[in-house]
């Protein structure tokens, strides 16, 4: 009796103790169980299809600027509207974007048309002052071209030496002119004539070198379109005779130097050489016979040029 008495004070406080430890009915569930309380007083509750503005209903009060924390619909509404403005914001980011990279490609294509186009301007600028130099180079040498001096050898003449009557066998000289064909004067210019009788042609060895004592340099001053007769040379009696039978050639060779009377030009030089021919004649040796010995003068060899052209370079 005892240990049953006990057994049920054990049971009702295990109950009581089940009863105290689970939670107390909520307000929510008490209260939105469900979203719509059963009619009363006989009231129904109109179909859905009868409530046209239901759904406008349910999302109040979530109209713009107004925030309802107790609705899970409204945050839904306020989500969704902020998905919508988020997509919204961008694009147009997005087509703020495109446009400031066609922006910015369009400046870069300026800026390259730019760089081009000084490109283009300043190699124009280069050619245009390399053709503005070589205008004026080109016009500096035209002008020297025509207003510089040309001197040349012409007019090769042989004739007896003077000497006594009684003297029948003289030797010969040769002489010739000095002309300028330019405009201007020359300076410092200098002239050199060599003689010899030699049998056959000249060897293309040969240097063509000034005999001493049968030339002479002289300074001259020669004005533009004139000439002047050079320091003659002397060919002996038997040589002449030796060339008059056709056994000999007389040869006379020689050079002018001088310079332009514009500063900085170069020193110019002119070549000559000339061979005499016999025409057959004999040279006369009486006292009674003239004293002309006919000749027939040719140009020979290189040595017939002026400045780079020549055989050598300016001596003097």
């Amino acid at each position: 009796m005892f240990r049953s008495g006990w057994r049920y004070l054990f049971t009702a406080v295990l109950g009581l103790s089940c009863l105290a430890a689970s939670p107390p009915q909520s307000e929510w569930g008490q209260k939105q169980a469900y979203p719509y309380q059963s009619p009363r007083n006989g009231e129904g509750v109109a179909p859905l299809a009868d409530s046209p503005h239901k759904a406008d209903d349910e999302k109040e009060p979530c109209e713009p600027g107004e925030d309802n924390r107790k609705s899970d619909l409204c945050a839904q509404w306020k989500a969704a509207d902020a998905a919508a403005d988020s997509a919204r914001w961008t694009r147009l980011t997005f087509v703020a974007s495109l446009f400031g990279l066609g922006i910015a490609l369009l400046t870069l294509a300026a800026a390259a048309a730019a760089a081009i186009y000084a490109r283009f301007a300043a190699l124009h600028s280069d050619r245009s002052a390399t053709a503005a130099i070589a205008a004026n180079s080109l016009a500096q040498e035209t002008f020297l071209v025509e207003r510089r001096a040309y001197i040349f050898a012409s007019d090769f003449h042989i004739e007896q030496a003077p000497g006594p009557k009684e003297q029948r066998i003289r030797d010969y000289i040769v002489t010739f002119k000095w002309n300028n064909s330019g405009q201007t004067w020359p300076k410092r210019l200098y002239t050199y004539a060599s003689v010899a009788v030699m049998e056959g042609e000249l060897s293309e060895e040969f240097s063509y070198p000034d005999i001493e004592g049968w030339g002479m340099r002289q300074v001259v001053f020669i004005p533009s379109g004139t000439q002047f007769e050079s320091t003659p040379v002397f060919a002996s009696h038997a040589d002449m005779t030796r060339v008059a039978e056709g056994r000999a050639f007389l040869y006379v060779w020689g050079w002018c130097e001088y310079n332009d009377v514009m500063p900085g030009t170069p020193r110019r030089r002119t070549e000559f050489c000339m061979r005499s021919l016999s025409m057959g004649i004999v040279i006369p040796v009486t006292e009674e016979a003239p004293g002309e010995a006919a000749m027939r003068w040719q140009v020979y060899g290189p040595h017939n040029a002026a400045d780079e052209d020549c055989v050598k370079a300016p001596q003097t």
